[in-house]
């Protein structure tokens, strides 16, 4: 599923898949790499988050992962994992200091990155979860 391996779309129709489709994905990614994960509520966006730091931060524990909605930001080693559903003004990540970990030696995943387009590396990675039936999902790189 990473673009620069050629890899656009893929599917998934269990927690399992899903978490697989991001172990996957994640085997490319680098320091300085920011991901950020669009779809609706519940779509699967931390599921995948908890694939992709089961590979980048080996020995943390996938119940250790959580959708960070209410502190903004979780730290796994190396890896800040922002939630920005409830960020209300650009200025308010700024003030925080959050844009540091938009580079090295950072991976940064983010959910609900709309807010903060305009800070974003041009080298983002932009996957789209989408909801195809009750228990299926497709991820567009």
């Amino acid at each position: 599923m990473d673009g620069r391996r050629g890899i656009r779309e893929s599917g998934s129709t269990s927690r399992e898949e899903t978490l697989e489709v991001a172990r996957e994905f994640a085997q490319g990614l680098v320091p300085g790499d920011v991901i950020c994960l669009h779809g609706d509520l519940g779509v699967g966006k931390t599921t995948f988050t908890k694939g992709l730091v089961e590979v980048l931060a080996p020995g943390t524990h996938q119940d250790e992962v959580t959708s960070p909605t209410f502190v903004t930001l979780n730290l796994y080693q190396h890896v800040a994992h922002f939630d920005l559903y409830r960020l209300e003004r650009l200025v308010d990540f700024t003030r925080c200091g959050f844009a540091e970990y938009l580079e090295e030696p950072y991976i940064t995943i983010i959910e609900w990155p709309k807010l903060i387009e305009s800070l974003l590396p041009r080298s983002t990675y932009h996957i789209e979860i989408k909801r195809t039936g009750e228990n299926s999902r497709v991820f567009v790189v």
